[in-house]
């Protein structure tokens, strides 16, 4: 992991399994950081971790290599989560092994959730947090 600044870190990983917990485990520690209230970190420990595990399942079909940034950046009293990849985008997926829940689900954990092309192609998932 790299800190980014004082305001947020950034972490580039393997879009492997393992990615997933790592990123929730950086973000539950700056949650812990800035004392936001348990069921709010609770929130953003499942969103971060349902985002990186799209990207290690869906982002790189056919290919075994693949990253995953992370940034996690604090603002006034939101934490931004922003987990990107430069995979083969959004696409339907018939043989998805999911149950297609995902993004629902961090759509209703974040205060804030959207979902935009990425600027190396791939894709960009942001999340926003109240922290008060």
């Amino acid at each position: 992991m790299q800190r980014a600044d004082t305001n947020g870190r950034v972490l580039r990983l393997a879009a492997q399994p393992e990615a997933a917990g790592l990123a929730r485990s950086a973000a539950v520690a700056l949650a812990d950081e800035l004392g936001v209230a348990p069921e709010a970190r609770n929130s953003i420990a499942v969103a971060v971790t349902e985002a990186v595990a799209n990207v290690v399942v869906h982002a790189y079909r056919g290919s075994h290599e693949g990253m995953v940034e992370v940034a996690l950046r604090v603002d006034d009293d939101c934490l931004e989560v922003i987990v990107s990849d430069a995979g083969v985008g959004m696409r339907p997926r018939n043989d998805s092994p999911g149950l297609g829940l995902g993004l629902g689900l961090m759509a209703a954990l974040a205060d804030r959730f959207e979902v935009t092309p990425g600027a190396a192609g791939g894709t960009d998932v942001r999340l926003a947090f109240r922290l008060r």
